[in-house]
């Protein structure tokens, strides 16, 4: 029976997608496991009863310090750190260590389980960076953007936002969109057909400047939502004013003319 446990136990630990390592007291390899040769690249009988190949000269003090806590009681757990390959490549690893112990309760070796998070890393490091070139393109698009809440708070706004109404961050995130929009019938129909989950696109509406001019703007919307509930609107505003300007100056033009008893002739 003792024998079967020690063949069962054997093939558990060649087949475990985990490298299982032991190291003995003095931080000598005792067993390194098909995983551990996979891993690392090392095979197990250029390693047994040498000191760790894997960590890297300016790691090494850390090994050291962490391999005399585990002999001491201290389990570790989804430790994150570097290693080295036999190809001289790092890898990004995460290790789980605790004491082994002999029958009369002696510690006489550290148990390792080891896995290679090397893709997981990467791909953490990828998203991070696409998050991060994600918000630097919304902070600095050229077109006003802005967030609003189901209470109506204006929960962020980009620089283009802030800049086209003149109002510091501090002025404008926090407070109710209302206070920003020129006409309050206008802001409570927008604020209405986006509750019941209307989309916007190109509402004409006027905005309110720090200074007190009117921009004109077109807004256009519709709500962010997680599990049916409202979490945010997502608005883009679009500053029509010089449009609106030229449009008012042709149709005062238009007046003129249209009242005029006078001749008007256009000369190319």
């Amino acid at each position: 029976m003792l024998r079967e446990n020690n063949q069962m136990l054997q093939a558990i630990i060649h087949a475990s997608p985990l490298a299982i390592i032991v190291l003995d007291t003095e931080g000598r390899i005792k067993l390194w496991n098909s995983a551990a040769e996979t891993i690392y690249g090392w095979r197990e009988q250029e390693v047994l009863n040498q000191p760790l190949p894997t960590v890297p000269a300016e790691l090494q003090a850390d090994m050291e310090r962490d391999h005399q806590a585990a002999l001491t009681g201290h389990s570790f757990t989804n430790y994150e750190t570097k290693r080295l390959r036999k190809d001289g490549t790092f890898i990004d690893v995460s290790i789980s260590t605790a004491p082994l112990t002999d029958a009369a309760g002696q510690t006489t070796g550290v148990v390792a389980l080891v896995a290679d998070i090397t893709e997981r890393k990467r791909a953490e490091e990828q998203l991070r960076r696409r998050e991060q070139e994600l918000t630097d393109f919304m902070e600095n698009a050229t077109v006003g953007l802005h967030w609003v809440g189901p209470d109506g708070l204006v929960l962020w706004a980009n620089q283009a936002e802030l800049e086209l109404l003149g109002y510091r961050r501090a002025e404008y995130i926090g407070h109710h969109i209302a206070e920003f929009h020129a006409d309050q019938a206008t802001i409570g129909d927008i604020l209405s057909r986006l509750s019941r989950g209307d989309e916007l696109h190109n509402y004409e509406a006027r905005l309110r400047c720090k200074d007190g001019t009117i921009r004109h703007v077109l807004i256009s919307s519709n709500v962010y939502q997680e599990n049916g509930q409202f979490i945010h609107t997502r608005c883009f505003t679009r500053d029509i004013t010089e449009r609106k300007r030229a449009e008012n100056d042709l149709l005062q033009m238009a007046a003129i003319i249209e009242s005029s008893d006078d001749a008007i002739i256009s000369k190319n």
